[in-house]
């Protein structure tokens, strides 16, 4: 029996309504910490401290103080593409959610997240999905529905993993692992928004409680 998580119930509806491989589509793979969001960055190089902004987006770009990079993370191997071309990766040491070192080249990375980001972002501004949600999809298969929570510091929590989400311009996006859900959201108040996708309606009404 299918679980009544984000990811099994939207692999449920895209089995039925598509001819995409859904289950490899929508298996996202288990996360504990997201790199997703606005970072700073020091590192101390010849006595010297350097370092700024970074921010890793869940498409993966990596947005840096001169320009625009790529980056990937696999098995504990964070590999930053910088706009020059240059490539350098090696293993990351998390201490918590907000605070990892990169090492590599003999050198150490020391990320701390933007904590003043977070504290703005916990400051739930109206048409937030910030917050916890029941989830009811509706499509010609029929109707599911679950709990769904999105952190202030772009997690998407499912009953069974946390995936990165962003909220932009009237889009939400779900990075599922391999692949994506994504639409517009349309909002009814504060309490209550539907995506629509691939004639499926997604509609998140807030829990009023978070053990509701």
């Amino acid at each position: 029996m299918l679980k009544n998580t984000l990811a099994s119930m939207v692999a449920l509806l895209f089995l039925a309504n598509s001819a995409l491989q859904a289950q490899d589509f929508l298996k996202p793979a288990p996360q504990g910490n997201s790199l997703v969001g606005k970072w700073k960055m020091t590192m101390t190089y010849e006595g010297k401290t350097i370092g700024g902004p970074v921010t890793f987006e869940p498409n993966g770009n990596c947005v840096l103080q001169n320009g625009q990079g790529k980056y990937t993370e696999f098995n504990g191997i964070l590999t930053i593409t910088y706009p020059t071309g240059q490539s350098l990766g090696g293993p990351m040491m998390w201490k918590g959610q907000d605070f990892f070192t990169h090492s590599f080249a003999g050198l150490t990375c020391v990320y701390e997240r933007d904590t003043m980001q977070l504290k703005a972002q916990a400051q739930v501004q109206p048409n937030s999905v910030v917050g916890n949600w029941r989830l009811t999809i509706t499509s010609p298969a029929g109707t599911k529905n679950g709990p769904v929570g999105f952190t202030a510091n772009g997690i998407c929590q499912l009953s069974d993993s946390n995936v990165p989400y962003m909220q932009a311009n009237g889009y939400l996006t779900i990075d599922l692992g391999n692949s994506k859900l994504s639409g517009p959201i349309v909002w009814n108040g504060p309490e209550r928004f539907t995506l629509t996708m691939n004639n499926t309606t997604f509609a998140f009404d807030r829990e009023q409680f978070a053990g509701k």
